[in-house]
């Protein structure tokens, strides 16, 4: 019994079938060859033109073997941020050099341009918004800071505080600004644009790093006027350091159970000492410098102290000193800004300040490329984006009590640091030796 085909089945492979005969193959586009100059079209000059295999190869090259995003992306992802002179840099040349040498060029190198004072790295850093005494996260903040300016030993949580406007507002919140974040006023007068930011946030750091030296008794060339700071007690010795004496001046300006000063190592640091405390002969302090935190216990027997100095790491090193007697009174610039210094006596964690809008932009500290380690200052400015600052401030305006927690890694290495650029050469076949 033979079975008919379907009406319906019969009907679609007969469409089908039609449609398959009126397909045409498309006709090979034609090509015409011109040139254009001075705007008219011209026929193409009567010179050699390439081989056209040769040619091909090239545009094959480009289209089907092209490495731009593998490489835009090593030196993004796996490198990072490569500012002059960092390590990341140097670590992204030393990757070229290699490629460049895998990929045949002759004499793949580094050459030596130059150097800079100091190195300076960028590494993840993160900042969060917190309800008091609780760890939950109200808000991620996009920020920036300077490049070649110091970070945080870690992740540094403090209560946000406004600076004060008056010495009166000073006044009635001293003490509150110990370990807290400093939120300054928007300024969007001065330089136009979003990058003024930046040259803002280099002017507040000049003024605070001065103000520092200031509080510290150094002299500031810049200054007109004098006043005295307050003598006090001096106490000088050594730090042995892996079996090297370390000159140690400690000199408390401020005496009683919660004592203020300034310590100082030889060719390391000087600044001034936090969280001092005099407790039965005992004096504990800490001070902050480029490589951490260091924290110090002496035991005091009349006119001696021993102790250690304990790093962040938990490396301790042993500390003696002897009572040297009275600190002379230093004379020392009347302060630009004498609000600032006072806040700046209590050691606030750092200052936060507002962009002009949703983008951060960010730039470097002034004399980078000259400026010794020993002469960057510690304290630190986020700047964050404008809707972030306005949060802020809004709960404080509302009463609301929030903390802000900041972990900046900046990696800052005294120099020389040598700076170099990139070579390799492709060697001619006609004239190999010329370039």
């Amino acid at each position: 019994m033979r079975i008919a085909p379907a009406p319906g089945l019969f009907a679609l492979v007969s469409v089908a079938g039609l449609l398959a005969g009126c397909q045409s193959t498309p006709a090979s586009p034609k090509v015409e060859r011109f040139a254009v100059i001075g705007g008219e079209r011209v026929a193409p000059p009567a010179i050699k033109m390439g081989d056209p295999r040769m040619i091909e190869a090239i545009i094959q090259e480009g289209t089907e073997n092209t490495q731009v995003l593998s490489i835009l992306t090593e030196m993004t992802e796996t490198f990072g941020p490569r500012l002059t002179g960092s390590a990341a840099l140097e670590n992204a040349q030393n990757w070229s050099v290699a490629k460049l040498d895998e990929w045949g060029l002759s004499d793949a190198r580094l050459d030596e341009w130059g150097t800079i004072a100091t190195r300076f790295d960028r590494g993840p850093s993160t900042a969060t918004v917190h309800l008091p005494g609780n760890d939950d996260t109200l808000r991620e903040m996009e920020f920036t800071t300077l490049a070649w300016t110091t970070g945080t030993a870690g992740a540094v949580r403090g209560p946000a505080v406004r600076m004060p406007a008056t010495m009166a507002e000073y006044e009635a919140n001293a003490g509150s600004y110990a370990g807290a974040w400093v939120l300054l006023k928007p300024d969007y007068s001065g330089r136009r644009g979003i990058r003024s930011v930046g040259f803002l946030m280099r002017e507040h750091k000049e003024l605070r790093h001065k103000t520092r030296q200031q509080l510290e008794g150094k002299s500031v060339e810049s200054a007109d006027e004098t006043a005295a700071l307050p003598a006090g007690q001096k106490w000088s010795g050594a730090l042995d350091y892996n079996g090297t004496a370390l000159p140690v001046d400690v000199v408390l300006t401020t005496l009683g159970e919660l004592p203020q000063g300034v310590i100082s190592l030889q060719n390391f640091y000087t600044g001034p000492i936090q969280d001092a405390r005099l407790e039965g002969g005992v004096l504990t302090f800490r001070y902050e410098h480029s490589m951490g935190t260091s924290t110090v216990e002496l035991n005091i027997e009349g006119d001696r102290a021993k102790g250690t100095s304990t790093s962040a790491a938990g490396n301790a090193f042993p500390v003696e000193l002897t009572l040297a007697g009275d600190a002379v009174a230093a004379d020392v610039p009347e302060f630009e800004d004498p609000i600032l210094a006072k806040v700046l006596a209590e050691n606030p964690a750092g200052f936060v300040s507002s962009s002009k809008d949703e983008r951060v932009w960010t730039t470097s500290a002034n004399g980078w490329s000259e400026r010794e380690l020993s002469d960057y200052a510690r304290d630190v400015e986020v700047n964050v984006r404008q809707s972030d600052h306005d949060y802020i401030n809004a709960r404080l305006a509302q009463g609301v009590n929030v903390e802000l927690s900041f972990d900046l890694q900046h990696t800052l290495v005294a120099g020389p640091i040598p700076v170099y650029n990139v070579f390799a050469e492709i060697r001619g076949s006609e004239l190999p030796d010329e370039y």
